[in-house]
This record gives C-alpha cells, structure tokens and sequence, in this order.
C-alpha cells in the first residue's frame, strides 16, 4: 500500500434522514429519488473479526430504511465473495465494474429499471460473479462512485470492509459514518483495538465511527465498560443474540423483520437504525424530503 497523503479534514456529517416509524408488515412506499442538489449519506459497516455478523447488521440496516420509503442502496465491496445481496436472495444484476467504467457519465435514469432491488425497495450492488472484470474497479474509482451513488439515493450502505485495502480505505475516506461491529469475545476486542488504532494513526476523526456489538450477552464477562476500556471507543449499540432468527432469515433469503419484527434482534437493529439516522419516534407530517433534510414545503 503506497504511503497516504497527509489526512484530510473529517467531512461535516450529511443531513440526518428522519423518516415515520417503520411498519415491518405494511409494504414499502415507493422511495423517493433525492432532489437535484441534495446528497446523500453513506455508511460503512466494519467487521472486527470474521464471523461478527457485520452483514447481517448492514443487509438489516438497509431494510428497515427501505420499508420506512428512505431510497437506499446496499454496496457491497467484498468484491470476490461478498454475499451481502445473497442475504436478500437477489442476485446482482448489474457489477460495480460497470459503474466505474465511466463514472461520471452514467445514464442514471436508464440504468435504475435495470439494478437488483429487493421487494422492500431497496437496491443492491456487487461485483459478485463478474471477476473477470474486477481490473476496471480501481480503487480511485470507489470514491466517484458512492458520490454519484449518494446524488441518487438518500442512503448508501457499504458492507464487505474487513481490513484495510485500498479499496476498503477508499470506501472509508468517503464514508460519513463508519459502523465497527465487533461481538463479546477476546480475540473480536483486541481485533477492534488495533484497527481503531490504525483508525487513529490514519487521521480519521473519532466522530466518525460507532461501535455495535453484536450477539449481546448482558451475562458475559467481557463488559461493555471492559471493551470501551480496551478499545478506547464505548460501545453505542447492542443487539441480542438470536442465532434461531438470524439463522432462518439467513437461509430463507429476507429480513429479519419478515421472519419476526418482535424479536429483540429485529426490534434493536430497527432502533440502531433509527438512532444512527435520526428516526423520530413517530409520523411526521409533511413530504417525505421535508421530513428526510427538514426543509419547508
């Protein structure tokens, strides 16, 4: 990896989406496309360690967006296994490659019919079985990309990101938020030390990042006031272990809300949802874009 430039300042946090409460078993409204001139926001989910369920929280995340009518789009950059869209059963429709090609001249109004989406609404993007062509996505092509990905939809969701490779430091240069998913286990927390050392050494604003830690155990001896202390970064979200539903919707290909909105993984992935995008805690009145960047009309 070539020496880094000399680190930017942190970008100023993008509008924060607020959107109704979601309703799992109502169909998703049909997602707005972002107004000329406004922009989106991207978040990146960072596994700690393989295995963390880093997938699951991001593929979940995008859902409970998508059924409260936020236009979202779920990338994702593990470019030669990723299964993120697979979490979903779609298959991607349309590569990444194709994107990067020329970037700044896609036909955004004829590509969009054409991109895998899921029947909750959102849009899904891989590279997944197009390997031959992963030479056209350099990596200083990732940055263009989620711009124009974030002048479409109102949120990016980037999964895929478990070290530091160029592509995945492109993602997190361009990133606004960065989510670390970690689980209650030794090696999870000393692996969630040293990359958010590295984090620090690269120059990256600690407001940019937010702990969850996956497959909660309130019994652990691991303690979240242990983890905050070990990796100098408390955590801000903590979501239960239910192997049974993640499992199942896991193999069945949908969300866990699908299989049971009441369960405590479904109902504190919905609440991290609503606390990383500024969900107030009931409808609102007014568009969907008043309530999204809180503009008048």
């Amino acid at each position: 990896h070539a020496p880094r430039p000399a680190p930017q300042p942190a970008p100023q946090p993008a509008p924060r989406v607020r959107a109704p409460t979601v309703a799992p078993a109502q169909a998703a409204p049909a997602p707005a496309p972002v107004p000329e001139g406004a922009k989106g926001t991207v978040v990146a989910y960072f596994s700690c360690r393989g295995g963390a369920g880093t997938t699951t929280l991001a593929v979940n995340t995008a859902a409970v967006l998508a059924r409260a009518g936020v236009s979202v789009c779920l990338v994702d950059l593990d470019l030669q296994l990723g299964e993120a869209l697979t979490f979903l059963n779609i298959e991607p429709t349309v590569p990444l490659s194709a994107l990067a090609r020329d970037p700044q001249n896609v036909d955004w109004e004829m590509l969009s019919p054409r991109l895998a989406r899921h029947h909750s609404g959102l849009c899904g993007l891989a590279q997944t079985g197009h390997l031959e062509d992963l030479r056209e996505l350099e990596p200083t092509r990732i940055p263009i990309l989620l711009q124009n990905l974030r002048r479409q939809f109102a949120v990016v969701i980037v999964d895929g990101l478990r070290d530091f490779n160029d592509h995945a430091l492109a993602a997190l240069d361009a990133a606004d938020r960065v989510i670390l998913v970690a689980t209650q286990d030794v090696p999870a927390i000393r692996g969630a030390a040293r990359r958010a050392a590295i984090f620090r050494r690269l120059g990256y604003s600690a407001e940019k990042f937010l702990l969850a830690l996956n497959r909660f155990d309130r019994k652990s001896a691991v303690s979240p006031s242990l983890i905050a202390e070990e990796i100098g970064l408390a955590p801000s979200f903590t979501i239960a272990n239910d192997f049974p539903t993640v499992s199942r919707a896991i193999n069945e290909g949908c969300p866990l809300e699908e299989i049971d909105a009441d369960a405590a993984v479904s109902r504190e992935i919905a609440e991290m949802t609503r606390r990383i995008f500024g969900f107030t805690a009931g409808p609102r009145k007014g568009s969907f874009w008043k309530r999204l960047f809180g503009r008048k009309g």
